[in-house]
């Protein structure tokens, strides 16, 4: 009848990376469309977007295409193309 904290399994747990933007889809060419990126601390490689890093030629305005080669789904958001990918670098398909 009752339970205690060691009784119950942990709940599975997914880390999400994010890419610190905002975006739209955009339905009709199943892309998602970077509408800003944020910027920020700069100081901290933590804090700051990864899309913000030297060699990193992306923009606003820019389409996301595909992350690590998985193509963008019609009725997924992006987030469901980063589980598992939190502290990780990602490949973007972009253009």
């Amino acid at each position: 009848a009752y339970a205690w904290g060691g009784d119950l399994p942990f709940p599975p747990y997914w880390t999400v990376g994010q890419l610190a933007i905002e975006y739209e889809k955009v339905a009709d060419l199943n892309a998602f469309r970077i509408r800003k990126i944020i910027k920020g601390d700069i100081w901290d490689a933590r804090a700051s977007s990864p899309l913000t890093q030297p060699g990193i030629n992306v923009n606003v305005g820019d389409l996301i295409w595909a992350v690590n080669g998985r193509t963008v789904e019609p009725n997924k958001p992006l987030e469901a193309l980063l589980v598992n990918q939190a502290r990780q670098e990602v490949r973007l398909l972009v253009s």
